[in-house]
């Protein structure tokens, strides 16, 4: 028999069976877009790690924090200490671990900039990505650019007058490079221009917590106050510190060679390892993954069994189809093919609608959420999540067409007849 005649013996057997065959589709439906959410989940995990040490320069198990509360009153109690012991307990690290520690420090909020030069007020004007309401001041010790793949141009006028150095991101442009600027009545020397869509880790997931799916913060409208690392420790280490770092060596042997200071100063110094904060930090997605891969597994064995049960039943019972069928020129290759039919139709249309109503989910979160929220979405939903889903559900098809087709293929034409 011909394909189209095949098509038409499928669609018309599960018009006359809509009822049941209206059921399964359902089911699929919930069966597709249980995998959908579950593949998502999977690869959003996937993509939050890679694009997030994708950020650093080296390895992150070298990576960590460490904090020391010595500040008496508020949520340490450290009463017996000066808060100027903050600084002492940091150099005593510093040089216990010399040349294998490096520290950095950055930051994600900023108060606002208020007041701005004309020459600056005209940059802003100029550019179309720049809004002077949301424009803020942060600041970055200079050890930060070395960490993390940043890369920026950087001005061979000397700054003679030893001013604050500012690092702007590429919607500034280059016409302010090598420039004194003044920002809140402070004068300011822009040292580098940041390249287009710098990217630097969002710093909740130091503290494993991730604000964002991709976990990083873009430098396209960044003004940063570049910092020497030790003048920026000294000027804000009075009682409570918190600093990231690199290690160069193996951890547990960094805390025993610190065990000392840490009974020194009884407990108010934690070394936290940033793998150990990250790991943390995805924990709730990984629980959910979890829980959705059981489900998936638990509905598409469901489906399996009641299906397989169901056509099995179909191909003992119903005699008087098959004897439409083989009055018509089919045979059991041709019965086979219109079982295969069948559930293509049943599998592609659950595929499609579970895909139009996630994408319609992914739309409506997307414009509720950042422009990084929203491509991170749309990334990992089109082209990491929607394929796999496709080939599987494709697969789960072929599945459902096995025990059916044993059946008729097992018997003869009469015996099927009978």
């Amino acid at each position: 028999m011909k394909i189209r005649e095949l098509i038409k013996f499928s669609f018309d057997e599960m018009v006359k069976k809509f009822g049941q065959w209206f059921l399964f589709f359902l089911a699929n439906c919930v069966a597709v877009t249980l995998l959908i959410l579950t593949v998502f989940m999977v690869k959003m995990i996937e993509v939050n790690q890679d694009d997030f040490k994708a950020l650093f320069k080296q390895d992150i198990g070298k990576y960590g924090v460490v904090s020391i509360g010595l500040q008496s009153g508020g949520q340490y109690t450290a009463d017996e200490y000066d808060p100027e012991d903050c600084l002492k307990c940091y150099e005593e690290i510093k040089d216990k671990l010399k040349d294998k520690f490096v520290d950095f420090y950055y930051e994600d909020n900023s108060s606002v900039i208020t007041n701005f030069d004309e020459k600056t007020e005209n940059i802003i004007q100029e550019s179309d990505r720049l809004e002077k309401e949301r424009l803020g001041l942060v600041y970055y010790t200079e050890t930060v650019f070395d960490e993390f793949d940043i890369c920026f141009k950087k001005t061979e006028t000397a700054n003679a007058n030893n001013y604050p150095v500012l690092y702007l991101g590429s919607a500034w442009g280059d016409s302010l490079l090598g420039k004194i600027v003044e920002l809140d009545g402070t004068k300011y020397f822009v040292g580098a221009i940041l390249e287009e869509d710098s990217k630097i880790p969002n710093k909740e997931v130091w503290n494993s917590r991730i604000a964002e799916l991709n976990a990083e913060n873009n430098l396209n409208d960044a003004v940063i106050n570049v910092y020497r690392t030790e003048d920026y420790v000294r000027e804000n280490s009075m009682g409570i510190l918190s600093r990231q770092f690199r290690y160069e060596g193996d951890f547990d042997e960094m805390e025993k060679e610190l065990e000392g200071i840490f009974y020194k100063y009884k407990g108010y110094v934690n070394v936290t390892r940033l793998e150990d904060s990250v790991y943390s930090a995805l924990i709730p997605f990984k629980s959910l993954r979890n829980m959705c891969i059981i489900f998936v597994i638990v509905t598409f064995v469901t489906i399996e069994l009641i299906y397989s049960i169901n056509q099995f039943l179909y191909v003992l019972n119903d005699k008087e189809d098959m004897g439409i069928f083989y009055s018509n020129g089919a045979s059991v290759r041709d019965l086979i093919r219109i079982q295969f039919f069948k559930t293509i139709f049943q599998i592609l249309g659950s595929f499609v609608v579970a895909l139009a109503g996630s994408s319609l989910l992914a739309y409506s979160l997307g414009n509720g959420g950042s422009v990084v929220f929203k491509e991170a979405v749309y990334k990992i939903l089109f082209y990491r999540t929607y394929p796999p889903v496709f080939i599987i559900t494709a697969l789960f098809g072929i599945v459902l067409s096995i025990v059916p087709v044993i059946c008729i293929s097992q018997n003869k034409p009469a015996d099927l007849m009978r």
